[in-house]
């Protein structure tokens, strides 16, 4: 409920944010698949929030990425949704393509698994909001 609060506050005051630096604001929304692996099983990732830095070389994004996961493991199905996070490098110069390095939390096993892979971003919508237009 708290993060609930905290997003609505930032939404609530961009514009004061914005008008104390002469640096743009940009809000995006990207729709994005990834396929990454551990070896044991492969997974298929959508985009999900996050926070993208930017970059003239690399964009880097850190978020959550809502997953299915292929494996079979008895008794479980062998489609399985989780959810995962961690970052994204975006390395080529369209930003289209990037590595996800996801870590998913098994709670049945108490572990942690680590995976990688490669996504490719379908669609991105930008807002953008210089000190100019307030």
């Amino acid at each position: 409920m708290r993060i609930l609060f905290f997003v609505f506050y930032l939404l609530l005051f961009e514009n004061q944010f914005n008008s104390q630096s002469n640096k743009s604001f940009e809000w995006s929304f990207e729709g994005q698949i990834a396929l990454v692996t551990n070896g044991k099983g492969c997974f298929v990732n959508f985009g999900g929030p996050g926070i993208k830095f930017k970059s003239n070389l690399v964009d880097v994004k850190l978020g959550m990425m809502p997953s299915l996961r292929f494996q079979k493991e008895s008794p479980k199905p062998i489609v399985t949704p989780l959810l995962g996070f961690g970052p994204q490098f975006y390395l080529t110069k369209s930003k289209k393509l990037f590595l996800s390095f996801p870590i998913y939390y098994y709670a049945s096993t108490y572990k942690w698994e680590f995976t990688g892979g490669i996504g490719y971003v379908i669609t991105s919508i930008k807002k953008t909001k210089n000190e100019s237009e307030h």
